[in-house]
């Protein structure tokens, strides 16, 4: 982690590695058992585990998000969508300075996901960046299959509440997880006539989550961290070596 280095560590670490890792995530409810932290918390996890492994560098966590349909919960803290790829931008251009030009954001919150991926597109390519958003739910979804319940992607279900058993066991109050359960959706979202007709997740569930976090387990856990692990590590080390990214010329 970039953050844990001195300014001499973190030169020799930036002149071996072409590519950074920006882990993004947020600070919004999780139910009554996950901490506020644990989109986060998981994508700094990822994230630090690649680094620590393959010669990439990995910047703090970004930790707060597009977060403003869980504002009814305590603690949640938000920012706008043109405020995080305003932010996301300048940390890319600081990165890019320092000379490293293909970037990976690790994604752990569903809200940043637009925002993150219209930011690589525009105004990061505008500036000579290549920039790619990494979500362990999309990259992995056969492997997610194989492992929990259909729920199991659901927002504090049962594949976030596995994760951060394996992460960061202390911060899970299993005693509230059944509460978790009674209260949840099983599904996101609320739709009339294939319209979606819900704007805040308070709208279809009364604990804040989706899913079946009682089916959760530190093993699951274990198994899609080190499957997300992997595949990070295969599309950092392509991004750093390809040139099928690069804008094509103008046709004649």
């Amino acid at each position: 982690m970039l953050s844990d280095l001195s300014w001499r560590k973190a030169k020799e670490k930036i002149s071996r590695a072409q590519v950074a890792l920006i882990p993004v995530g947020s600070t919004e409810q999780h139910g009554p058992h996950l901490p506020l932290g644990t989109d986060y918390i998981i994508a700094e996890a990822i994230a630090r585990k690649v680094s620590e492994k393959d010669e990439f560098i990995s910047t703090p966590p970004v930790t707060v998000g597009v977060s403003k349909h869980h504002r009814q919960f305590f603690g949640t803290l938000w920012v706008s969508t043109t405020r995080l790829r305003e932010y996301v931008k300048e940390i890319s251009l600081s990165l890019k300075y320092h000379g490293i030009d293909r970037l990976i954001f690790v994604n752990g919150h569903g809200g940043n996901a637009n925002p993150l991926r219209n930011c690589c597109k525009e105004e990061l390519r505008e500036k000579g960046i290549t920039g790619l958003v990494y979500e362990y739910w999309r990259a992995n979804q056969e492997e997610i299959k194989s492992i929990f319940s259909e729920s199991s992607v659901g927002h504090a279900g049962e594949m976030e509440t596995s994760m951060v058993m394996k992460i960061a066991p202390d911060l899970v109050q299993e005693e509230n997880i059944q509460e978790a359960e009674e209260g949840a959706a099983n599904r996101w979202g609320l739709e009339k006539f294939g319209v979606e007709t819900s704007f805040d997740t308070l709208d279809f569930s009364s604990s804040g989550a989706i899913g079946k976090p009682t089916k959760a387990s530190a093993q699951k856990g274990k198994k899609i961290f080190d499957i997300s692990c992997k595949q990070l590590s295969k599309l950092g080390k392509w991004l750093a070596t390809t040139n099928e990214l690069a804008e094509k010329p103008h046709l004649d």
